[in-house]
């Protein structure tokens, strides 16, 4: 029985060090004008657009877990762009996690990008609350720089 205790811990080792690199929970997304990424609402429905909005300390709409390149949100549900599409303009949203391609995102100096190596945008660079996140081509603008925060709380 020891012996089969050791050998498993390098394989319990391996497993963690692959692990916890990939998941970074409860962050927050800060866009330009210091607003936060959001959920409207905090509605989870599939389809549901987001958009920045101020800031708050203990809005679950607004916390985010990274794990892999899947950004994982309210109710469980991941970043996802609209259809598969990669037309400027298409919208992010949240949706169901399926591990598709429009639900992976790299973060790359301080851009989030996704489907066809187009960008996470803030439409026209407005620091309105609720002004819509869309899909665009990368131009490395402050409207497509985002900083990760981590939140006051955590699961």
């Amino acid at each position: 029985m020891k012996h089969s205790t050791w050998l498993a811990l390098p394989a319990i080792a391996a497993l963690l060090a692959w692990a916890i690199p990939r998941v970074c929970y409860a962050e927050q997304v800060v866009a330009i004008g210091g607003k936060c990424l959001d959920v409207p609402h905090g509605n989870p429905t599939n389809g549901t657009g987001l958009e920045i909005w101020q800031c708050g300390q203990s809005s679950p709409n607004q916390r985010w877990s990274f794990v892999g390149e899947t950004i994982v949100g309210i109710g469980g549900k991941c970043l996802d762009v609209e259809a598969g599409r990669t037309e400027d303009g298409t919208r992010v949203q949240v949706w169901n996690c399926n591990g598709g391609a429009n639900q992976h995102w790299k973060f790359v100096d301080g851009q989030l990008v996704g489907l066809g190596h187009k960008c996470m945008d803030v439409t026209g660079g407005s620091t309105d609350n609720g002004t819509p996140v869309v899909l665009w081509h990368c131009t490395g603008s402050a409207n497509q720089k985002f900083v990760l925060l981590p939140s006051i709380t955590t699961p």
